[in-house]
């Protein structure tokens, strides 16, 4: 408030020298009332205007309205959406050849090189049921062998009759496995291991006696063992081998013993024994 509303009003009265009459006093009554008037007149509130007990009703900002928009509720739900598009999927085991009129029956390529990453004994097991259409192939001799679709991979040992299924084929002839001709092929082993090897290297002639890549019963999950012990010849031998303690030996008795329940194992699967569903890791 300014000084001049602080005075009284009485200031504002005509001068006492002046003369007392009836216009000194109507301009003395005027100037009063004006005082009062500038005082009080700043502060008059409109009819119409909001109380002191309503609060006053702001509305949102132009920013906090697009904030809570459904298109930028989508923008930023977009990333989740991705990663749920982006995780990895289990792959089941396919039925089919990758080329319906081939020859030489080999999975698809895309699948094969999710297996032979894999490494898993249990996809093995799968992979050699009697059931499946691969084409088998039988080594002709005794060698080492490479994966060469892999960085770094270390040599395997394989043996004459082990069998293996034949899962590319890096030929020049559009023909099957040619025993005589060059080339090279990849091969899936029974301890889920994909090797290469050449064309003159293996044959698709079935030996009296298949043998297979050694089957490591550490390896395979709990319900394919599971599986397995329901064969009573497989849970005779496997019980002989606890008693035994073969798991952490390697005398020639348990080496023999180990042998013969890999031997089982494998005329279980050819002979199409039950065996869980398989499928490629999501990860």
């Amino acid at each position: 408030m300014s000084d001049v509303c602080r005075r009284p009003l009485k200031n504002y009265a005509a001068p006492p020298f002046a003369r007392e009459n009836q216009m000194s006093k109507r301009l003395a009554s005027v100037l009063a009332f004006s005082s009062l008037v500038g005082c009080g007149g700043a502060v008059t509130t409109p009819a119409n205007s909001p109380t002191s007990s309503e609060p006053a009703v702001s509305e949102p900002s132009a920013a906090a309205q697009l904030t809570h928009t459904p298109e930028t509720a989508a923008v930023e739900n977009a990333p989740l959406e991705e990663a749920r598009q982006e995780e990895p999927v289990a792959v089941e085991i396919p039925t089919e050849c990758a080329t319906s009129d081939a020859k030489v029956c080999t999975p698809p390529s895309s699948f094969v090189e999710r297996l032979c990453q894999s490494k898993s004994a249990d996809l093995a097991l799968s992979m050699f049921r009697k059931s499946t259409p691969w084409t088998r192939a039988y080594l002709r001799r005794d060698t080492d062998a490479w994966y060469m679709s892999a960085r770094r991979s270390s040599p395997v040992k394989l043996v004459i009759d082990e069998e293996v299924i034949v899962v590319a084929s890096r030929s020049g002839a559009s023909g099957g496995i040619q025993v005589s001709g060059s080339g090279s092929y990849d091969v899936y082993r029974w301890d889920g291991q994909c090797v290469s090897v050449m064309a003159d290297e293996v044959s698709l002639r079935r030996p009296p006696a298949p043998r297979s890549a050694p089957i490591a019963w550490k390896a395979l999950n709990d319900a394919t063992r599971g599986a397995l012990l329901d064969d009573r010849g497989i849970k005779t031998r496997r019980d002989h081998l606890e008693h035994d303690h073969c798991d952490s030996s390697s005398t020639p008795r348990c080496t023999e013993e180990t042998a013969v329940l890999m031997r089982l194992i494998t005329d279980y699967v050819r002979r199409g024994g039950k065996l869980p569903d398989a499928r490629l890791s999501a990860r």
